[in-house]
C-alpha cells in the first residue's frame, strides 16, 4: 500500500476533502511521510481551529499532544501555505517541569512521597 493510499483512506470519511485538506495530504506524499504521522497531521490540523484554546486552558491534555498539534500546523503553515512568517507565530509548548519522587524513609509506610518544593 503506498502512502497516498493510506492517506486517503485515513481521510475518506464521509465528508468530502477540502481543496486546503488535500494539499496538505499531497505535500506530505511527495515528501514521503509516514502514514501514521500524516494521520495525525491530518487529525491535528482539522482539530486545531476548534480545539487549541481547549487544549490548553480545559482540556488538560499531555504537553506531547499539544506539540503534535503545533507541528502539524506549523507543516501547514510552512510548506503547504508556505507562510512562514505565520510559523514564528505559533509557538510550541513548555514542557511540564515534573518534580522527582521521592520515597520515604525506612521505616515508615513505604509509599512514594513527592515534595512541592
Amino acid at each position: 500500500m503506498s502512502n497516498t493510499d493510506s492517506a486517503d483512506n485515513c481521510i475518506s470519511d464521509a465528508r468530502k476533502i477540502s481543496v486546503l485538506r488535500q494539499r496538505m495530504i499531497d505535500d506530505m506524499t511527495v515528501r514521503n511521510f509516514a502514514p501514521n504521522t500524516m494521520r495525525a497531521y491530518v487529525k491535528q490540523v482539522s482539530y486545531f481551529a476548534q480545539y487549541q484554546v481547549y487544549l490548553v486552558k480545559e482540556g488538560k491534555v499531555a504537553v506531547n499532544s499539544r506539540t503534535v498539534a503545533v507541528s502539524a500546523l506549523r507543516f501547514l503553515y510552512h510548506v503547504t501555505l508556505k507562510q512562514n512568517q505565520v510559523i514564528e507565530t505559533i509557538p510550541y509548548p513548555k514542557k511540564e517541569d515534573r518534580l522527582p519522587v521521592i520515597l520515604s524513609p525506612s521505616g515508615s509506610s513505604g509509599t512514594p512521597v513527592q515534595r512541592t518544593g
